[in-house]
């Protein structure tokens, strides 16, 4: 038999409210009193992503609050009691210890679903629609999570697009070897899975995608020339997975010069792009812990073997694949022209927002034009530059604050060029919102040791702040572990919009910190923050 599980607390009207309405109608269910049990409040939290009681499960089926179990409407709420109950008993509440809630991860998706919007009716994600139906036959879920904050998903969409549909013309289905690749030293594996359908459907063999994916398990000391690819394919290879690390190496660039003189600028530069793409895509995926589609889950378990695992993107209750999804109609041919058709689409909106002057909206903006956004051809440039400032610049979080994040980021990481821009940056945007240049120089000192406090204040950072920067830190790994007790801070100080805006903030810093890690970019001469210059 399946349980109904409450949550609860004494005194709490809610919690009696949903009590009485099960008991009234002689339903079943276990009651866990929370009052005097701080294991029990703990795990109400690890299994609901909320601090508010009461929490109610319908077997393993988190179900809410009283209000949303009760804004159900009467007959579908019996019957999906009587199903509840119909089905056999769960192994529900699981046995977690209390250092693992202490420590347990905790997606930031987990405590947003409640507020995605109606994607059906979503104007955004309809524009999107033609694009990825012809990819993979389905809008990846990532987008429930951005459509939080709508105005991103054009502006990444256009980023994007600008960045990836170029590389067709260079490296044809390759491509989709590199956005493997990357994602694969990355450790997401909700990219992983999209890379290798797409890759599948490129015409890359399942046999090709697991050799590399197995080399890279264990590679110390190997020779990858055992890799079913050429040279050069092999040399793109080690760049794709050495921007994902920072370990991008002047001879692995060197090599592809000699091997291709005359194609060399090209091929780094749509290897850098994709990369840049999918150093977006995987911090913004990993950190949000996005459910993996069902078709998307199928080809990386047919393809990469028992060594793959879908970890945090897994779903208990994953629907199954449609016919529809299955035979998604997208040739190659078909899938470029979307780009293209979408990308004419937007390009006349991005010339709307920054005018006829690229480097005089960066200097309106930033006070800076900075040079990895001009290192990118110059067709993205326009996309990436109003991408960078509409998430980092603008928005509800304070712009010192986003720019400090990128700051603490970029050090862990050591990304030495971009720490350098963000740390001007941060100081610049302080000093604009009001701030002495003194107090704006000693809150760029005091931020890496305030990235390091696990809930609370430090110096001249609040809680709120402290949060924002311990999250930074977090993102600094492969992948990003976000513990619970960060989660929920962020739900405390945050807006789910707010929320949306912080993961953008540190997935923009992704798609930089790839680009800066392949392309040679020499350092802005940084004038101090507070001059005119």
């Amino acid at each position: 038999m399946g349980k109904i599980s409450i949550f609860w607390k004494k005194g709490c009207p809610h919690c009696q409210k949903a009590k009485e309405y099960l008991a009234a109608r002689n339903i079943p269910y276990q009651s866990y009193d929370m009052t005097e049990d701080e294991h029990l409040r703990m795990l109400s939290i690890y299994l609901s992503g909320s601090q508010t009681v009461p929490q109610i499960f319908f077997n393993s089926e988190h179900i809410g609050g009283a209000s949303d179990m009760l804004s159900i409407a009467e007959p579908i709420l019996d019957e999906k009691i009587q199903a509840t109950l119909a089905a056999p008993e769960p192994d529900f509440p699981p046995q977690v210890s209390d250092a693992e809630l202490a420590n347990a991860e905790l997606p930031l998706g987990k405590i947003l679903d409640r507020y995605v919007p109606d994607l059906a009716t979503n104007p955004e994600i309809n524009q999107i629609k033609p694009y990825y139906e012809a990819m993979f036959g389905f809008v990846p879920n990532m987008y429930d999570y951005m459509a939080i904050g709508p105005k991103y998903i054009t502006n990444w969409l256009a980023t994007f697009l600008n960045l990836f549909e170029p590389t067709s013309d260079t490296l044809g289905s390759f491509r989709m070897v590199v956005v493997f690749t990357t994602s694969v030293a990355a450790a997401c594996t909700y990219c992983t899975a999209h890379a290798t359908g797409g890759a599948l459907d490129s015409g890359t063999t399942p046999t090709k995608l697991r050799q590399i994916f197995e080399f890279y398990q264990h590679s110390q000391g190997k020779d990858d020339s055992v890799l079913p690819f050429n040279e050069t394919e092999r040399v793109m290879i080690r760049l794709a997975r050495a921007a994902a690390l920072n370990q991008v190496s002047a001879e692995d660039l060197n090599r592809l010069r000699e091997l291709e003189p005359t194609k060399a600028k090209q091929l780094i530069e749509s290897v850098g792009t994709i990369t840049a793409s999918f150093g977006f895509f995987n911090r913004f995926n990993d950190l949000m812990g996005v459910e993996l589609e069902a078709p998307a889950l199928e080809a990386a378990q047919h393809s990469l073997g028992s060594q793959w695992d879908v970890g945090k993107h897994d779903s208990q209750d994953r629907s199954e694949t449609t016919s529809d999804q299955e035979e998604h109609g997208g040739d190659e041919q078909n899938v470029i022209q979307k780009e293209k058709d979408f990308i004419a689409q937007i390009q006349s909106q991005l010339k709307a927002v920054i005018g006829n002057d690229l480097r005089a909206y960066l200097q309106e903006n930033l006070g800076i034009v900075p040079n990895w956004i001009l290192a990118f051809p110059e067709a993205a440039q326009m996309a990436v530059s109003n991408l960078y400032v509409s998430v980092v610049q603008q928005g509800q979080v304070s712009a010192e604050l986003k720019h400090l994040m990128l700051y603490v980021l970029t050090d862990i990481t050591g990304h030495q060029y971009l720490n350098s821009l963000e740390g001007f940056l941060a100081t610049k945007a302080a000093i604009k919102q009001g701030m002495s240049p003194e107090l704006a120089k000693k809150r760029l000192e005091q931020s890496l040791d305030a990235a390091k406090v696990k809930g609370g204040a430090y110096k001249d950072f609040s809680e709120q702040e402290c949060a924002a920067l311990w999250l930074a830190t977090t993102a600094s790994v492969y992948p990003p572990f976000t513990p619970s007790p960060l989660v929920l801070s962020l739900k405390n100080y945050y807006t789910p919009e707010q929320i949306v805006e912080l993961t953008m903030c540190l997935a923009v810093g992704g798609l930089a910190q790839r680009w800066t890690a392949i392309m040679n970019i020499e350092s802005e001469v940084l004038l101090p923050a507070n001059s005119k210059g």
